[in-house]
């Protein structure tokens, strides 16, 4: 994992099918090298992302956030991800950016979950957004949580996260995390 371009298991975009516009977000299909999943595109004013078909994408909430979660088709146990835009106003250093992430992070963590932060490792992904990467471990050193902040030229971020359980089964930590890597891959910060 050194360079890490988050390419761990991002799969390629076949094509858009059917647009359809919802509340401030634009919807269309699209089917991954992976057989197993069809993701979907939400459009937002701030970005583009694509996620599973049949997860939900909630309403930005006035911080720039939106929450991820499975639908009810979709059996869940508890996994999430979610999104969060911000301005590039201050140019915030890859650093800064980090520490302000794992400040909020640990602070709204649930009530007895002690988590470690990895080291930040930055990158690119594949639609050329420079990035910076990591995971938050659990006492055991499980991974329980992955983050990814994608910066555009004019310094606008896109931070993405999602949320393992931590009784996650290997077949399950590793479909999300696939998810998760095709939704950084893919995502345009605008």
């Amino acid at each position: 994992m050194a360079s890490m371009n988050l390419t761990i298991i991002a799969a390629v975009c076949l094509g858009l099918m059917v647009k359809v516009s919802t509340a401030g977000c634009a919807d269309s299909a699209s089917k991954s090298a992976s057989p197993s999943v069809t993701y979907r595109t939400v459009e937002t004013s701030n970005y583009i992302v694509q996620v599973p078909e049949g997860w939900k994408v909630g309403e930005e909430t006035p911080f720039g956030q939106r929450e991820i979660l499975p639908g009810v088709t979709v059996k869940s146990n508890g996994e999430s991800m979610s999104s969060m835009t911000g301005p590039g106003l201050g140019k915030q250093t890859w650093k800064q950016l980090y520490e302000t992430s794992l400040y909020y992070i640990t602070r709204y963590s649930p009530h007895g979950v002690k988590m470690k932060a990895t080291p930040y490792i930055l990158g690119s992904t594949k639609q050329g957004f420079e990035s910076c990467s990591w995971f938050m471990t659990d006492a055991k050193n499980k991974t329980i949580q992955r983050h990814a902040i994608l910066k555009n030229s004019n310094d606008n971020i896109l931070a993405l996260s999602v949320k393992i359980p931590g009784s996650a089964t290997k077949l399950s930590r590793s479909g999300l995390e696939g998810i998760f890597n095709h939704m950084v891959e893919t995502a345009v910060v605008r």
